[in-house]
């Protein structure tokens, strides 16, 4: 196995992970969203950190499913004109895609590291009835999108390929 192969393996199994992170980030918004509902309207008795944990639940899943997303082709996509294209032709429709790809996810992880940092300095807090800490989950939004972006570098190597190879 070479070098690329096993890099390749490891940006496929921290993708697939995301999404296995995912799944179970679902269940818990589900479970809790559906629970906190019953709680407000038939006993007349919210809580106090459901709503709390559900926002954090739903910015990391949309931090760990972007990649998962990406690798297996789920984002969107002008499929009307794209599903009729050559491959050659998608290959090179997604070569030009990368650079806004590209783009999008160094200026989120060049900021999210900004605001990382800048949370972990004032160890930021929710301002609610429970402070919950906001530096983790602010932290995670880098690493998601470094994570997203060696999928998208995964995919632009494959399209080359299919661009030099003819097929």
């Amino acid at each position: 196995m070479d070098f690329w192969s096993r890099i390749e393996k490891l940006i496929i199994s921290m993708n697939e992970l995301g999404g296995r992170i995912g799944w179970v980030i679902i269940l818990y918004l589900m479970s809790f969203g559906l629970y906190d509902v019953i709680m407000r309207y038939l006993f007349d008795n919210p809580s106090l950190w459901i709503w709390e944990t559900l926002q954090f639940g739903m910015v990391t899943l949309a931090c760990v499913a972007g990649g998962y997303a990406f690798l297996h082709g789920h984002f969107v996509k002008l499929d009307v004109f794209y599903m009729h294209f050559s491959p050659r032709l998608k290959a090179l429709l997604d070569i030009v895609t990368f650079c806004f790809t590209l783009l999008y996810c160094s200026v989120l992880i060049w900021k999210g590291i900004e605001f990382a940092h800048m949370a972990w300095i004032i160890r930021e807090r929710t301002p609610s009835a429970i402070p919950l800490p906001l530096y983790p989950l602010k932290s995670l939004i880098p690493v998601a999108a470094f994570i997203l972006l060696l999928a998208a570098v995964r995919k632009f190597i494959y399209d080359i390929k299919i661009i030099r190879q003819g097929r």
